[in-house]
């Protein structure tokens, strides 16, 4: 019987305590997914590391959509994926997908960046490109180095 008593005891102080931490949190949100672009950033890494070419175009056109339209956060999101797809081998890949897509003129910078990176010379491989997509490149570079 005291068995029992406890246990009751405890199921009503747990609901108290989960009722406290909701009304506690009640005014609070979960920060939302970026309506613009959503998860492309992070399905553009998976489907690429999966070999999921289809996928992983769609999710960088996504992406670059948001940032061609002036969206800081994909722009940043897009640096930061052709960082990483870098860093985990699949900078080749990325910059076959940039230059497969819809916006591979939006992407050239990015694309000369993964190019130059993977070159023994830096400079050949931004040679003859115009000065202000060289700029961006060699910005994109350096963050890849």
């Amino acid at each position: 019987m005291a068995w029992a008593a406890a246990s009751s005891w405890s199921r009503t102080r747990t609901g108290a305590l989960a009722q406290a931490a909701d009304e506690q949190g009640a005014g609070t949100k979960t920060p939302p997914v970026n309506q613009s672009f959503g998860r492309a950033h992070l399905l553009l890494q998976s489907h690429l590391w999966l070999g999921n070419r289809d996928l992983a175009l769609h999710a960088l056109d996504r992406l670059t959509q948001a940032a061609a339209a002036g969206d800081r956060d994909a722009f940043y999101r897009l640096k930061e994926q052709t960082r990483e797809c870098q860093d985990i081998g699949l900078g080749s890949s990325l910059k076959e997908l940039m230059g497969a897509g819809t916006w591979a003129d939006f992407l050239q910078p990015f694309a000369l960046a993964l190019g130059a990176a993977a070159a023994d010379d830096p400079a050949d491989a931004l040679a003859g490109a115009p000065p202000e997509l060289c700029t961006l490149a060699e910005e994109i570079l350096a963050d890849l180095r």
